[in-house]
Parts: C-alpha cells; structure tokens; sequence
C-alpha cells in the first residue's frame, strides 16, 4: 500500500524512556501502526497518537544529543525499499527530512521474545541515530548547501566539453572529446563514492554519541539485516536514474539476472563494507572509552 507522504507537526510527547519499558504502550504503538499500515487517514498523529509520540520522542531527544535542529518533515513509508529503512535528507531549500519504513519499525518494535526488547530498542534507536548524524555532519551540510554550485560547475564542463566537441569534429579529432567526457565521468564518479563513503563513516561515528553503551555485536546485526532485507528489492525500486531509464525503454529486461546484479552493485557501491564499518566503529568505541 502506498501513502502520500505526511507533513507531521511538532507535538508534546511522553519520554522514550517510559515507552521503551511499558509493554502496554509498546502494544498501543505496535496496534497504532498495523491500523495505520491498513487504512492511511489524514493527520495521523492525532488519530494515532501512541505511534506518534513515540517517533517524535526517539527523533527529537537524538537531535538533542547530536545538537542538531528535528527535521521539518517526517514520513512514514509502507512500499518498497524505503519500508525496510530510514534515511535523511537536506533539500535544497535547506529544509530537513526524515522518512522511516513501517517494515523497519515493526521488526524492532513487535518483541516476540520479552528478554530482546532492550536490545531491539536500542537496535531501532541506532538506525535513527544514523540517519539523524547525517543531518549533524557539518561535511554533509556542506555539500547539501553547494548543490547549486556542483550542478553549474557540472553544466559549465558539459557545455566545454560539447563546444570543443564542435571543433574537434571538424578537426577529425572527436575521439579525443570521448576520450576527456569519459575520463571526467569516471573521476566525478570517484569522488561521489569516495565522499558519500566519508559521509557513512561519519553518520556512524557521531550515531554513538546519542546511543551511548549499544554493543557493536547489536549494530552489525541491525545492519546485516537491514541489507538482506533491501537487496533483494533494490531493482524494483522505481526512483532510480537507472530503473526509469530501462523501465521506459527495455521493460522486459527488469526482471533479468544481470540487471538485478547491476542494480545491487550500484544502489550498495556508496556505502563501505559491513567489515570495513564495523572496523571502523570498533576504533570509534575505544577512542571513546579512552576518553572516559
């Protein structure tokens, strides 16, 4: 099921502490988001209040702790690849955004097992954490708010690039012009993996500050489980360049083996390993407790 995106405002809420120990509230929660996930209405927070105050709880106390400002929209998605994640944006109007899957919550909050709701909670709370650090990065704020620059930057060398192109077709020396495009495509392509890269490696360092004490045993479960959970539906995920570009012109290849391989390769290639993250937080957690 597929719902348009709510614009949810501030509200009070109880403490997520309280929430996370009431198994009576964990259960309204829990209800609140099924009826939800079954008949989407119009200003949800109110008729769901249970749902509500507790994302808004979670969300507002880590911008606390990572002294960053609460997004100014939040979204819950119930389709796709975004149901089984959480993930943060700055816009270009430098507005803020943070979307969280219902199929995400409903593995961390629905506790079959009594003895793992601590450390489910915790799990949900780090995925959050994470999302919210990018909004805290000052390097990731940076390049939201150069984003008009990159792209003329961007534009400028494309236009140098066709105007020498005009030449140098004349001059029977066009190969030279792929030559330079491909060269500039491959470096800018680098750069994008490198940077996006640094921007993980940074959301993950400052995830610890708001969720002091979470073992690292629990942070790579989470994240091995949110990969197997979106890999198998990254191809069908039709905000993509490339899923636009091969749904509108070669349709029956959607389906095929080696597209689903490209798709993986792609929609995974700007996030690091799972070994070289969990290394990474592993210096994280030491340098930290050195400092304690």
């Amino acid at each position: 099921m597929i719902i348009t995106p709510e614009i949810l405002p501030t509200a009070s809420v109880v403490r997520a502490a309280a929430i996370m120990t009431d198994h009576e509230t964990n259960l309204k929660i829990v209800d609140d988001l099924l009826a939800l996930e079954k008949k989407p209405v119009n200003d949800w927070n109110v008729v769901y209040p249970a749902l509500f105050n507790f994302l808004q709880t979670m969300v507002t106390e880590l911008c606390a702790s990572l002294k960053c400002a609460s997004p100014d929209f939040f979204t819950i998605h119930f389709q796709g690849i975004q149901a089984q994640q959480a993930s943060a944006y700055i816009m270009t109007n430098r507005t803020t955004q943070f979307h969280i899957g219902a199929e995400l919550l409903k593995k961390y909050l629905v506790n079959h097992d009594p003895k793992k709701a601590h450390e489910n909670y915790q799990a949900l709370r780090w995925v959050v954490a994470h999302e919210l650090g990018h909004l805290a990065d000052p390097v990731f704020n940076m390049f939201a708010r150069t984003y008009f620059v990159r792209n003329f930057i961007e534009n400028a060398c494309l236009f140098a690039f066709l105007f020498a192109g005009g030449n140098m077709i004349l001059n029977n020396t066009s190969h030279a012009l792929f030559v330079g495009m491909a060269s500039f495509m491959i470096v800018k392509k680098i750069f994008l993996i490198l940077l996006h890269r640094k921007f993980e490696y940074n959301a993950d360092r400052i995830s610890l500050q708001a969720v002091p004490g979470i073992e690292l045993k629990v942070i790579e479960k989470t994240l091995r489980s949110m990969q197997n959970a979106i890999m198998p539906l990254c191809h069908m995920d039709t905000t993509t360049k490339l899923y636009r570009f091969v749904g509108v012109y070669f349709p029956a290849l959607c389906n095929s083996s080696w597209y689903k391989k490209i798709v993986e390769m792609t929609f995974f290639y700007l996030h690091p390993s799972l070994n070289r993250r969990m290394k990474k937080l592993a210096s994280c957690m030491l340098l930290q407790t050195k400092k304690n």
